[in-house]
């Protein structure tokens, strides 16, 4: 993994690698009432164990994904702008991410004041049109944000996953006795 100036990680064929969130409470609570910050990548809150597991004991009031007033899921696009040496606008547009919240046996709660954002962006770069540069708006693509829980959801968060000139990412919300994608009845 090689990481530039400014902060962008590549693997070793050069392919930008997606920052990335996981955490993961067994049998209890997780509680988030702050920022997590992983632009065009991944964050994944999970809690519990597979409800399909031997080891399951049934319901357990107490697992949840908690997402208090202050919290703020930010996995939105984001854009590289690399002026070059004409002082022309080049550079990348990424798409939004993805957040997945999967309480597993448990329940999802999403206060109100909470956001989870997977919004696509935009910019203006100079492209090439035959023998001159044009201001051209790039847009990026939303991400998805999918909810899984088995007991119940109180969702009150805002979401946003559009984009300004790109496709709107997705929402995917699952209620399920079987607890898990995508096998959901």
């Amino acid at each position: 993994v090689t990481v530039d100036a400014n902060g962008l990680r590549r693997d070793i064929s050069g392919q930008k690698i997606a920052p990335t969130i996981a955490l993961t409470a067994l049998n209890n609570q997780l509680v988030v009432d702050g920022t997590l910050s992983a632009l065009g990548g991944d964050i994944s809150l999970q809690a519990g164990i597979n409800p399909t597991d031997v080891s399951d004991q049934g319901f357990n009031p107490s697992q949840a994904i908690w997402l208090g007033k202050n919290a703020k899921l930010l996995a939105g696009g984001y854009t590289r702008i690399t002026p070059n040496k004409d002082g022309l606008r080049q550079g990348t547009v990424y798409d939004g991410g993805s957040i997945h919240l999967d309480a597993e046996k448990g329940y999802v709660v999403a206060e109100t004041g909470s956001l989870i954002d997977v919004s696509g962006t935009s910019a203006v770069f100079d492209i090439q049109n035959l023998n001159q540069f044009t201001p051209t708006l790039v847009a990026s693509n939303g991400g998805e944000i999918s909810i899984n829980a088995r007991e119940g959801m109180l969702l009150d968060a805002t979401y946003q996953a559009s984009s300004p000139g790109g496709l709107a990412g997705s929402l995917e919300l699952e209620l399920s006795r079987n607890g898990r994608f995508p096998n959901a009845v």
